[in-house]
């Protein structure tokens, strides 16, 4: 769906559009702002339905009714997404770690590993964290930020 959609009290309500229509977004909030993050974006299929097989790059930051697109230092779908006990929102992706500290993204390495550089294998692997296929994957714990993964054999 292009839209995101919020509950309370009693009822639904659209909060603000996405750009795109995109799937397995994660969504935490950080810094008074809203982060949509990652996903899969529609490719269309000549005469059949859309498939859902591009991952995305794009952070969608979200203050009351302003949007601002920030860009992940690589595209990914099922991001890893966790805030810290600073504020700051933690952003695994397939080959790096996007750090938004309220106004700026900043990259970190993550280990060779859990790194992912061939894009053929999007759709079943991905970097360590976005390939283990877990929603809502990331948790503080403390002062450390923490995250499943599978490293491929």
């Amino acid at each position: 769906t292009p839209e995101v959609l919020a509950y309370g009290p009693g009822r639904w309500s659209t909060v603000a559009p996405l750009s795109s229509p995109r799937e397995s977004v994660a969504g935490v909030r950080s810094h008074g702002a809203v982060l949509w993050v990652g996903g899969w974006k529609e490719t269309p299929a000549e005469g059949k339905e859309p498939v859902y097989s591009t991952p995305v790059a794009t952070i969608e930051v979200v203050r009351g009714n302003k949007t601002t697109l920030l860009n992940m230092s690589s595209p990914s779908y099922w991001t890893g997404a966790a805030v810290g006990a600073d504020g700051n929102a933690y952003l695994v992706g397939h080959t790096s770690m996007d750090v938004f500290d309220g106004s700026r993204l900043y990259t970190v390495p993550i280990p060779p590993e859990l790194v992912e550089t061939n894009i053929s294998t999007y759709i079943t692997g991905g970097g360590g964290v976005p390939g283990a296929h877990v929603p809502n994957n990331g948790v503080a714990v403390g002062s450390r930020v923490c995250f499943y993964a599978y490293a491929a054999a």
